[in-house]
């Protein structure tokens, strides 16, 4: 199974995610914002820190080592902060609404409500849609490692 299905897997197929998200993944340049939001997203919808950021290196020309270190260190904040409330945002795919990253301990569904409340799904609205499905075909030939997604597998 190829890295891009592995994660399609469990968040559904990349056309019913978030056009920011898809933005962020394959066009944008991994700003620190960007990667955050995007780092949000995996870790929200329970995706490992590594396949997640192995898709993004695999899909984003302009990735960096650092974004590896980044994305690794924000799970392990994530993880780490118990009773810490609205750490982070994302859009969770199950439940087709944002929800807030909170500690463990706290409401884990809490919803957070964006000033945005229209938006856009799939590659056809990223104004890049030939560049986002030529790459994403690429990435389909890039295979997985038997790690299964899991917010709980970090190496």
């Amino acid at each position: 199974m190829n890295l891009l299905q592995r994660v399609e897997q469990h968040l559904g197929q990349i056309d019913k995610w978030p056009t920011y998200i898809v933005r962020y993944l394959s066009i944008n340049v991994p700003k620190p914002s960007n990667v955050k939001n995007l780092t949000a997203f995996f870790y929200g919808n329970d995706i490992s820190v590594s396949i997640a950021s192995q898709l993004y290196n695999a899909c984003n020309d302009k990735y960096e080592p650092q974004v590896t270190e980044y994305m690794y260190d924000l799970y392990f904040r994530w993880q780490r902060c118990m009773c810490k409330i609205h750490m982070s945002e994302y859009y969770n795919v199950m439940l087709y609404k944002f929800i807030w990253i909170n500690g463990k301990v706290l409401n884990q569904l809490e919803e957070f409500k964006p000033e945005v409340t229209v938006m856009e799904f799939g590659m056809d609205c990223t104004g890049c849609s030939s560049l986002t499905r030529s790459k994403l075909e690429l990435v389909r030939q890039v295979m997985s490692p038997s790690t299964p997604p899991s917010i709980h597998t970090y190496i």
